[in-house]
């Protein structure tokens, strides 16, 4: 079927739509992208259930003859208490899941310990590309054609993100305030 048929979202909707049917956990679809999560309580308990549904998955895949990417397939297991959290390896089909220190979902990169870090350095190096761009072409851009410049390429880096960031203690990310506000800085004084 072509990429662009108009048929390609029904026929999704057909395909993948009774994969929740048989799960224990909770599971969100989006596009081409399957998540499934749970709270825990028990770590045994939890790989267990895991385990479980992601057989489940593949029976369901063997059946429909479809494929998950095992290569895209991660677990991250997130813990406000930041301590490592060990239990058996998980498996989907005959790959093991591979196991990940944080996860970027929707654009959003979370840490095992639910800290933003990765995601603010990730942030202010967009930036700072957008910076170095517009520093570039101040020679020869007027300072309106700039300031376009700046919304489209640093703003959306550092804006949304700041209700994020300031929710947190200040104190432990005061250093990445300090970063994000010397960045915005610079972005004025190239515009």
């Amino acid at each position: 079927m072509p990429r662009a048929s108009v048929l390609g979202p029904l026929f999704l909707l057909l395909y993948i739509n009774d994969i929740v049917d048989s799960l224990q956990n909770d599971i969100k679809l989006f596009a081409d992208d399957t998540f499934m999560f749970l709270v825990v309580k028990d770590i045994d308990e939890a790989a267990a259930n895991l385990s479980q549904d992601l057989e489940m998955v593949s029976l369901w895949t063997w059946e429909w003859k479809m494929q998950f990417n095992c290569d895209r397939t991660e677990e991250v297991t997130f813990s406000v208490k930041g301590s490592k959290i060990e239990h058996p390896p998980l498996k989907l089909g005959l790959d093991y899941v591979t196991r990940k220190d944080k996860h970027k979902h929707l654009g959003l990169i979370v840490d095992s310990k639910l800290e933003f870090k990765c995601q603010i350095r990730q942030a202010l190096l967009k930036a700072r590309r957008g910076i170095g761009m517009i520093k570039y072409l101040s020679k020869y851009l007027s300072r309106d054609v700039l300031y376009e410049l700046y919304k489209l390429y640093v703003r959306p880096y550092l804006d949304y993100r700041d209700i994020i960031y300031h929710q947190i203690d200040p104190e432990m990310l005061q250093n990445f305030t300090i970063r994000l506000e010397q960045t915005q800085y610079s972005v004025a004084l190239a515009v």
